[in-house]
């Protein structure tokens, strides 16, 4: 919460056209799920992504089938499980809220999407920005947004990318400005690792910091069991990019994965965020490494009166220079 005990983004300022408080439901913001709707449909792909049970659970893959499934699938849930934590109807989720309000209000900034997909997490927070804009809720300071978005999946890439240039003329519209850098990025691989890195600070000369939103990775981390080989990229990655003031948002769907004593939050708080606690870094929850959780329901992008369930577990961390 702000330092006045009174939320950034107060619940009750929601507007019907994002949160339908008596369907206790998310509503996608309608620009993006209007591009999310007509990139299926040029694919083909639409009838395959109505057909989505709850207990479809794609992870996508590198190939373009396994990639069009988990866009098909699981793109819509993944934007709403961002817009959960940027609007917290259940003031459930400590300062999360607060610190995507202040990082997206205005100015110049670096929104770094790890591993980025199809791009639902940068194009979650920036259409639902918009859509507050355009609502009255938020004023229109001018925002410069360079997106570095970084993953292992051509295909995926290729949508991230047309994902948020589709996105760009609706954003404009709310004084919003934005430049993209898809890139490949392997977090097994110190030199892709390292790259990132340098793509990161390149464009970080002149901006008030980095935001960092490092999303849906507790199945490739904990049930892959990738996380030891992963853990040096991911310190390098915290180390580097904490020179000046930025946040850094772990967010993962809640399940034992990522919530559990031995899930990944606890393995990011005691392996990589403590570490670094005395240099660059401390934690927004509790000295322990506590994460926050939250759920709700969100009204399906493809069919609209469809009600899906969605849910977070999250750590947010304060990065700070160097004193």
């Amino acid at each position: 919460m702000s330092d006045g005990g009174q939320r950034l983004l107060e619940p009750a300022w929601l507007p019907t056209s994002l949160w339908a408080a008596s369907d206790f439901a998310l509503r996608l913001p309608n620009a993006i799920a209007s591009i999310y709707r007509s990139t299926l449909q040029k694919a083909g792909l639409l009838e395959f992504a109505i057909q989505r049970s709850e207990n479809d659970s794609p992870v996508g893959g590198l190939t373009q089938k396994d990639t069009d499934e988990h866009f098909a699938k699981q793109f819509d849930g993944s934007m709403a499980r961002a817009q959960l934590v940027l609007m917290d109807p259940n003031n459930e989720l400590g300062p999360s809220s607060d610190f995507l309000i202040k990082s997206l209000s205005g100015g110049r900034l670096i929104l770094v999407d790890l591993p980025c997909g199809a791009g639902a997490i940068s194009c979650s927070f920036l259409s639902n920005i918009a859509q507050l804009r355009e609502s009255g809720i938020l004023p229109r300071i001018p925002l410069h947004v360079t997106v570095v978005g970084g993953e292992i999946s051509n295909p995926a890439r290729v949508y991230a990318k047309q994902n948020l240039d589709e996105l760009t003329p609706s954003l404009n519209r709310q004084a919003i400005w934005i430049e993209t850098f898809i890139r490949s990025w392997n977090v097994l691989d110190p030199i892709s690792n390292t790259d990132l890195i340098r793509e990161i600070q390149t464009r970080e000369r002149g901006t008030k910091g980095v935001l960092i939103a490092i999303a849906n990775f507790s199945a490739f981390l904990e049930k892959q069991k990738n996380f030891p080989e992963a853990r040096p990229q991911l310190e390098e990655l915290m180390r580097h990019c904490s020179g000046g003031k930025g946040v850094a948002l772990w967010i993962e769907p809640a399940t034992k994965l990522a919530s559990s004593e031995s899930g990944l939050l606890k393995r990011i708080w005691s392996k990589i965020v403590m570490p670094l606690l005395r240099y660059i870094l401390h934690g927004a929850g509790s000295e322990t490494g506590d994460h926050f959780e939250t759920k709700a329901w969100f009204f399906r992008a493809l069919v609209d009166s469809e009600k899906v369930r969605t849910n977070v577990s999250m750590l947010p961390t304060i990065m700070k220079g160097r004193e």
